[in-house]
């Protein structure tokens, strides 16, 4: 079970036209280039699409879905990172998890470039996903929820299938003042629950029943179609979190 995370791929601020005929890089340009770059790919033989015609085309297909539904702003698309434990899988193993990844999750909706990287240590996949669907305009969203019954359901699955393990993902984007008690060796309130979430993840097979378990473990939860941000309250605390 590869170690997930994903990012939301957001334009400049240029403007429309632009943005189209200037053939600036744009964010979603950079993440193309980055991930098929020969020198972390080592062969060309690692990089895939899915629902385009090639690599070189990927991204003006992408921008011309885009144009087609009239879709342009906002979010322009996805980029997942499937990491694998070092010495776990081989190359085309890991190339073919993350294929098979890409079209479990996207079927035939959604534009994808999919790249194994072989620079570090530890194989990793990288997806860069077109916002808006080839078939019908829609555009994808990533939530909490479609992170941990899709992409990690997905990716889970896939791994459990193939004898694969887990990657503990590591902290990151740390505040000032958590980073500096922590290193005073001081609990934080955002220490305790991302040790609670990391017990009832285990426990829970569904994003309502990890939902579910927080309560009954004494988390105040907020959740509503109204509210843009599952927010938590562990026991004592004075404030909710935002759970992403």
């Amino acid at each position: 079970m590869a170690y997930t995370k994903v990012f939301a791929i957001r334009a400049r601020l240029d403007k429309r036209v632009r943005y189209i005929t200037d053939g600036e890089k744009t964010s979603l340009a950079s993440s193309i280039t980055y991930i098929s770059n020969p020198e972390k790919t080592e062969q060309f033989f690692f990089t895939s699409v899915l629902n385009c015609s090639s690599v070189d085309t990927a991204l003006s297909e992408m921008m011309e879905t885009k144009q087609q539904f009239g879709k342009m702003g906002g979010v322009l698309g996805y980029h997942f990172i499937q990491s694998f434990q070092p010495g776990e899988v081989t190359p085309e193993q890991a190339h073919a998890v993350g294929l098979e990844f890409a079209k479990r999750l996207f079927g035939k909706r959604y534009e994808v470039v999919i790249s194994t990287h072989l620079n570090k240590h530890h194989l990793h996949n990288h997806l860069v996903v077109n916002s808006v669907s080839c078939i019908d305009g829609q555009k994808y969203h990533s939530s909490p929820e479609s992170y941990y019954n899709d992409v990690r359901g997905t990716s889970d699955a896939l791994c459990r299938e193939n004898d694969l393990s887990v990657i503990a993902p590591q902290g990151k984007g740390k505040h000032y003042a958590e980073w500096k008690a922590e290193q005073g060796g001081k609990p934080t309130v955002r220490g305790v629950i991302r040790a609670d979430i990391d017990t009832i993840i285990g426990q829970a097979y569904t994003y309502d029943s990890f939902l579910m378990l927080l309560r009954r473990n004494g988390y105040e939860v907020r959740r509503s179609p109204n509210r843009k941000y599952t927010t938590v309250k562990p026991p004592g605390a004075k404030r909710a979190i935002r759970l992403d």
